[in-house]
């Protein structure tokens, strides 16, 4: 609950499918939200007038949150105050170079030294965090640069390289410049080892690990430097293509595989094995009609056009700007429209799908947009 009543809240990580089953739901709370509202009862009978002067520590800074479905489903929420507890790990184990270790969930059962005031012991979910053994070339790279910065940081480049160090799941860090002078600014963009993982197509550092940051960085800084972290705006790009196939090949296989794919080009922290863009160089009209032939069953991309909008999940102020590769006005290479903003996909890719050899194809000009076949 805000200031204004309830308010829809940003879903970080949902691991229970909508409420369907057990596990985790992080929720990124805002600014606004009211702590013990006073149309709703305190702990033990306490009003909201005698709430400061005797405040429970459990129930000290408590929120409201409403939690509803599209359809009516039983579902029991269960809020554990848990104690942290030392896990060792007896036996040794093998991992990959640059693997962090983790432990699956139900693998802790009983302690080692069984102790009769347990009556047991359940571990439901998975480990997170932690990182991985460091190899001979990453343990000379973080001396080394830790080395340059002496654990301060001074020019811009050392906030990026301490950031890292502080956040190693970062995928890119930008610094941003300002106007006001001791002010650095930070643009952060969150990395994800799968395209499955909620927000994947649209990255984000939660709020708490932006703050971490933050207080991190400000020890390691001038006391009158003040610090700002942000993540990069977002700025929707379209592909539109005309694409040649041959004739065996199956155009809806192709179709699918052709949106996935530009997908995840467009997605380069989403760890991917495939082409994928850099975030500094822009997206290039030549590199996406290569990036297009590699498909299996493409005979030639004799048209590609990229479609951007100004402002990301907002439609009603969006401005689309045609970008091609035939347009001679227009440049190769498109760049975001300020420096604290990223390509992402807007998952509306257009692919016009004509088979080579076909009668229509070799008589009709390929502007025309007279095709066998359209998807």
């Amino acid at each position: 609950m805000g200031d204004n009543g309830w308010e829809a809240l940003s879903v970080l990580l949902d691991q229970t499918c909508g409420l369907t089953r057990s596990g985790l739901v992080q929720i990124d709370l805002p600014q606004n939200v009211v702590l013990n509202p006073p149309q709703f009862p305190q702990a033990e009978g306490k009003t909201a007038s005698d709430a400061t002067e005797q405040v429970d520590p459990i129930t000290q800074g408590c929120a409201w949150l409403l939690m509803t479905q599209a359809s009516a489903c039983r579902v029991a929420c269960v809020y554990c105050n848990t104690q942290g507890i030392e896990v060792i790990r007896q036996a040794p184990i093998t991992l990959p170079v640059g693997s962090p270790p983790a432990l699956a969930a139900g693998k802790i059962s009983a302690p080692a030294v069984k102790n009769p005031a347990l009556a047991g012991v359940v571990q439901p979910f998975a480990s997170f965090g932690g990182r991985a053994q460091e190899s001979e070339p990453v343990f000379r790279e973080r001396v080394s640069q830790r080395l340059k910065t002496k654990d301060r940081a001074v020019a811009g480049w050392d906030y990026i390289l301490l950031t890292k160090q502080i956040y190693p799941s970062l995928f890119h860090v930008r610094h941003l410049q300002e106007k006001a002078s001791g002010c650095i600014h930070l643009g952060v963009v969150q990395s994800y080892p799968s395209a499955r993982v909620v927000h994947a197509f649209r990255p984000v550092v939660p709020r708490d690990q932006i703050q971490q940051i933050i207080v991190s960085l400000t020890q390691r800084t001038s006391a009158m430097t003040q610090v700002r972290v942000t993540n990069l705006q977002y700025e929707p790009v379209s592909v539109v293509a005309t694409v040649v196939i041959r004739e065996t090949t199956n155009a809806s296989d192709l179709l699918n595989a052709l949106h996935e794919g530009m997908n995840l080009y467009l997605s380069p922290w989403i760890d991917a094995e495939q082409q994928q863009y850099q975030l500094g160089d822009g997206l290039s009209c030549t590199a996406v009609t290569r990036f297009l032939a590699t498909f299996d069953g493409i005979v030639a991309v004799p048209s590609l056009q990229l479609t951007l909008s100004d402002i990301a999940e907002k439609p009603h102020s969006e401005r689309a700007e045609a970008m091609t590769s035939a347009d001679k006005s227009g440049p190769e290479r498109l760049m975001p429209s300020a420096p604290d903003r990223i390509f992402v996909s807007s998952f509306k890719h257009t692919f016009r799908l004509t088979r080579a050899g076909s009668p229509e194809s070799e008589s009709s000009d390929i502007a025309q947009n007279q095709l066998t076949e359209a998807y």
